[in-house]
């Protein structure tokens, strides 16, 4: 790899590990009772549990628009999950190898959005009443993701993610994206 895209990769990494530690800071002290750079975070909780449809949607058509502008920008720079997954990768010290698509992830994206759309307000209510079995149910995922990902990559991105195969079929048309030319060769990152 070029001295230049190994400069840009370790700024995106560290861009990416900034947002990370965000997002992690934000979510202890709004569980720890403590008030995170004035978010109100319980207007933001209220705002979700009473308009689920109105919250995804703005949220869902935010990213989309970011997705077609600037390609798959939420998944190489903002995704908690995806940022976890490489700072894994990226300690397990494996090589990246070059991983098939998977079609199943469009199958898991149209249950997910068929879920949401047709039942989102008991799954809004399991996870608001249920708060300490959803955290319980999410660490052990979360620990599973990161075993598998020491020898599998970012498995859980490119092959389970229904948001990373909605981003990823948007980013087809994006207007700013990475293209690979005939004499691009494999930079193993």
């Amino acid at each position: 790899m070029g001295i230049v895209k190994k400069i840009i990769y370790y700024l995106r990494l560290m861009l990416a590990l900034g947002i990370f530690v965000l997002v992690i800071t934000a979510c202890v002290s709004y569980f720890g009772g403590n008030d995170f750079f004035n978010i109100p975070f319980d207007d933001i909780k209220n705002y979700i549990i009473n308009n689920p449809k109105d919250f995804a949607i703005k949220s869902l058509g935010l990213i989309v628009i970011v997705t077609f502008v600037m390609g798959r920008i939420w998944c190489s720079l903002i995704c908690p999950l995806g940022t976890f997954q490489e700072i894994i990768w990226l300690v397990s010290r494996r090589e990246n190898e070059k991983r098939p698509s998977y079609f199943y992830k469009y199958i898991l994206l149209i249950i997910t959005a068929l879920i949401l759309y047709f039942f989102h307000a008991p799954v809004i209510s399991f996870i608001t009443s249920n708060i300490s079995a959803v955290i319980w149910i999410s660490s052990v995922f979360l620990v599973l993701i990161a075993i598998l990902t020491i020898f599998k990559g970012r498995f859980f991105c490119t092959d389970i993610c229904p948001f990373g195969a909605l981003f990823g079929l948007i980013a087809k048309f994006s207007i700013f994206r990475i293209h690979q030319g005939e004499n691009c060769m494999c930079c193993s990152m």
